[in-house]
């Protein structure tokens, strides 16, 4: 991918790794229209199961610090990257086995502040045949991340845990006897708290 990026001359790059294709001919031509204020232009795609499940895979339009850090990444298949963003910000890291573009993402959004775009707008079928869909590979999140996330964001090492104890939290309150209480007699609606 860093070869391609020195050699390429377009304003915006896109990776299309094999077995991944575009959802119709005419999907590009719409996704990269309009885009020219946004440094990463992010869409939605189909996955692709070797058992021939398919799954739609939709992201959010503001991306979090606890989402993309620690749920998800984007769909780097289905995003267009201004192409001076990855080369004045050194690239993609090749020592990274699984997470390369993981960190190119979150250092763009929550470093440089680059600025980006989401569009609710299914632009490939994403191959899940491949290392990066491998829950055998996945250990290699568990190793990879971590000493990004400290040499990077080292006063978020802790904001993890914090909002897994928020969630477990949200959890027990959705869940208690008194919230069900509150919510039969009137006094609570679903969506207060």
């Amino acid at each position: 991918m860093n070869k391609g990026i020195l050699v390429a001359r377009g304003e915006y790059l896109l990776f299309l790794n094999s077995g991944d294709w575009f959802c119709d001919s005419e999907v590009l031509g719409v996704f990269a229209k309009d885009i020219d204020r946004y440094d990463i232009v992010y869409g939605n795609q189909y996955g692709h199961f070797p058992d021939g499940k398919i799954s739609q895979e939709n992201f959010p339009d503001i991306l979090t610090f606890y989402y993309l850090g620690y749920l998800n990444s984007l769909p780097h298949q289905a995003s267009l990257i201004r192409r001076s963003i990855l080369v004045e910000h050194g690239l993609y890291d090749e020592e990274m086995k699984m997470n390369a573009d993981w960190k190119f993402f979150m250092l763009a959004v929550f470093k440089y502040q680059c600025k980006y775009l989401h569009k609710s707008l299914f632009v490939v079928n994403f191959d899940k045949d491949g290392l990066s869909s491998d829950p055998e590979q996945f250990h290699l999140r568990d190793i990879e991340k971590p000493p990004v996330m400290q040499k990077e964001f080292p006063n978020f090492t802790l904001y993890e845990k914090e909002m897994e104890m928020v969630n477990k939290l949200k959890f027990y309150y959705k869940y208690s006897r008194m919230v069900r209480v509150l919510k039969a007699i009137g006094l609570l609606n679903k969506f207060d708290y």
